[in-house]
């Protein structure tokens, strides 16, 4: 559920953007869509830090349902039209804008991560990146899931008393 309202909200937050009927600028675009979708991020960072670091098989459940729940809306937002028209109208007039170094950076950023992520792609093109994407999001997860089984599931076990008094021995020389 809480995935579901931050998405929503990041939803909410988007189409405000588009839907700004002021002409697009650095101030209600680039800095609108970065301070955007902070409840999506808190939620998310969270749950893969639990997931990454102390998981069991419920999380993992949720994680293969909730991954590909956050790759699809990335898509959707990375490849909204409306919100890319915006951002390159900002591109194309950033001489305008007097920008600083900083904020010619996140413009930068920003117009770059639309083009790498499909913005400029046909519909048939984005559909096929969009089946892409949620593949890899699928197979990441199995491998992060994968990897974390085979790092829990670790044993040393010393049955010669010689390699356990050589390890004692290697653990006093930090002390």
């Amino acid at each position: 559920p809480a995935f579901k309202e931050a998405i929503n909200q990041h939803n909410k937050e988007i189409d405000s953007i588009i839907n700004n009927k002021e002409k697009p600028t650095f101030k209600n675009t680039i800095v609108a869509l970065d301070l955007s979708g902070n409840l999506l991020n808190r939620v998310s960072g969270v749950f893969f830090n639990m997931t990454g670091s102390n998981t069991n098989k419920d999380m993992q459940a949720l994680e293969e349902v909730i991954s590909p729940m956050i790759a699809k809306h990335n898509d959707e937002v990375m490849m909204n039209e409306q919100l890319f028209n915006r951002v390159k109208t900002v591109w194309d007039n950033k001489s305008k804008e007097n920008l600083n170094e900083e904020q010619e950076m996140l413009l930068t950023k920003t117009y770059k991560k639309f083009l790498r992520s499909g913005a400029l792609l046909d519909n048939s093109h984005k559909d096929a990146l969009k089946k892409v994407n949620e593949e890899i999001t699928k197979l990441e997860t199995k491998y992060n899931a994968n990897v974390l089984a085979q790092t829990k599931s670790y044993q040393l076990v010393i049955s010669n008393k010689k390699d356990l008094s050589k390890l004692i021995a290697y653990e006093r020389s930090f002390c």
